[in-house]
């Protein structure tokens, strides 16, 4: 079903929108049809958050117009842009899951009768709900009982309690495996069909193909391309989001090494003769009996459907979930972590796939966060901010990190998801690192930041370390990879590589069947 014929249910023009002397917006534009999905396209940084934020109330703009089926808005709240007809779901749930779906659903406007709080008339509100959006959940289950594809379609359904116009989708499969992203799609179709225009989020560009007729680029702050997606390709959007950046990468043979020569576990012409981690019959609570070896200078991947132990596995390396049986060794030395400070000390290093919850210091700065891991390996107390800044603007070349004015003292909370991966990255590299374990190390960010830390991936592998990486995109996983452990329900199902590492025997594996 194509976009319809007639006036656009929401025009923006030349939005924009300063924080202090930053420009986040300077001239966004766009309009949206009726009974459409419009995919909003850019790379991290380019303003998608913040123009986002104003269409839902949570921002004001400075400068241009939002108009609202005809009308000029401006909202004051997200309540009000709620009550006008806009809603918005985001990445990160805003579920209580100590309450059931009915009594999140109706949270902050309940059902009374005689002044009391109907629970009935929430069951049943919540149930003629959940059927006619064909959502399979029932309404006295516990939220912290149901699976991630479930939140988010009880946070749709949240949403789409009063039946919006306008539903603004902000990254809602970015944590779905293949499987349980298509449901959300599924109900996108349908809710298009019945009438509800969409805007839609995400840094996959298939799913953009599959679900929008529309599209909008943004590149810093400015609308620089929109258009009707059957017009165009997934080549075409990364360099129109690139522009004159587009290729590999925007640093490409500019960067300089990302790990100093005194840091390099050894020269790359060596890189694949020695083992720098060895793992035995590996159990934990979810992974069972996992054995191999990472070599140095190897990229090692690990695939499998969601659940199925691979970040289990992830953390279990580290020393972030406990080992109930068998060993590991690093560097041919016995090695049992109680704690990923135990990791860090023997030379693995960790990058978690909850980057904000379990990967940052929210509260400190770029140049704080970098130094961390520095600090809690040596057992340094204290470093001079000259030492400080030195060691984070060498990360901040190496890695392309895009700060507001280039300033290290810049709150990680102010960047986006691409540059706060980059940060992750460089606390990381900082340390000497052996081993280091990845764990859906593009989530969330966009195809230019994509392909720069891919280029990171190799260029670590190049110079020495033994790189492990966990990842829900099988296409990633064949692009860097070349070996690949598949876990189905917490064991080893397969180990692949050469001409058998391919899509197809992955999934097979991954889901049970014989390769």
């Amino acid at each position: 079903m194509e976009a319809t014929v007639g006036s656009p249910v929401l025009a923006v023009e030349g939005v924009e929108k300063r924080f202090g002397g930053v420009a986040a917006l300077s001239g966004a534009s766009f309009s949206l049809a009726p009974s459409s999905t419009l995919a909003l396209v850019g790379e991290n940084g380019a303003g998608k958050s913040t123009l986002l934020k104003i269409l839902s109330g949570a921002l004001q703009a400075d400068a241009g117009t939002v108009t609202l089926q005809g009308e000029e808005a401006r909202f004051g709240s997200p309540i009000d842009a709620s009550r006008r007809g806009v809603a918005t779901v985001y990445q990160e749930l805003s579920l209580f899951p100590d309450l059931t779906v009915a009594e999140n659903l109706v949270i902050g406007d309940y059902p009374r009768r005689r002044g009391l709080i109907s629970w009935a008339s929430a069951r049943r509100a919540t149930e003629e709900l959940l059927d006619r959006l064909g959502m399979p959940v029932p309404a006295d289950r516990l939220v912290g009982e149901l699976g991630l594809a479930e939140g988010y379609l009880v946070e749709i359904a949240k949403a789409l309690r009063h039946r919006p116009r306008i539903l603004i989708l902000d990254e809602p499969t970015a944590a779905l495996d293949p499987h349980d992203a298509e449901r959300i799609f599924t109900l996108m179709d349908s809710l298009r069909a019945d009438g509800t225009s969409m805007i839609f989020v995400s840094h996959r560009l298939e799913e953009l193909m599959r679900t929008s007729q529309q599209y909008m680029v943004l590149k810093d702050g400015r609308t620089t391309a929109e258009g009707l997606m059957r017009d165009t390709s997934e080549d075409d959007l990364v360099a129109k989001m690139l522009g004159d950046q587009a290729g590999p990468t925007a640093t490409s043979g500019q960067r300089a090494p990302l790990l100093a020569v005194s840091e390099r576990p050894q020269a790359a012409s060596t890189a694949r003769t020695d083992v720098a981690l060895e793992v035995v019959g590996l159990r934990t609570d979810v992974v069972s009996d996992v054995s191999f070896r990472a070599h140095r200078g190897e990229i090692i991947g690990l695939a499998g459907l969601r659940g199925s132990g691979q970040s289990e596995l992830c953390r279990a390396l580290v020393g972030a979930d406990r080992a109930t049986a068998g060993r590991m060794a690093v560097l041919g030395r016995e090695y049992a972590p109680r704690t990923p400070h135990d990791a860090w000390e023997r030379g693995l290093g960790f990058v978690p796939a909850e980057r904000k919850s379990e990967g940052l210091f929210l509260n400190m700065t770029v140049a704080q966060n970098v130094l961390m891991s520095r600090l809690l390996k040596d057992g340094t107390r204290w470093i001079s901010r000259r030492g400080q800044n030195t060691l984070a603007a060498r990360f901040r070349a190496s890695l392309d990190m895009r700060l507001p004015g280039g300033d290290l003292a810049t709150p990680v909370t102010a960047l986006s998801g691409g540059n706060q991966q980059k940060v992750v990255l460089a606390r990381c590299l900082a340390a000497d690192l052996s081993v280091l374990v990845l764990d859906e190390p593009t989530r969330g960010v966009d195809v230019g930041a994509k392909h720069q830390i891919h280029d990171v991936i190799r260029e670590l592998a190049d110079e020495g370390l033994s790189v492990i990486v966990s990842s829900s995109e099988l296409s990633e996983l064949l692009l860097l990879c070349s070996r690949v452990i598949v876990m189905h329900r917490g064991a080893m199902a397969g180990e692949l590589q050469g001409a058998e590492l391919e899509e197809h025997t992955i999934i097979r594996l991954a889901s049970g069947a014989a390769a």
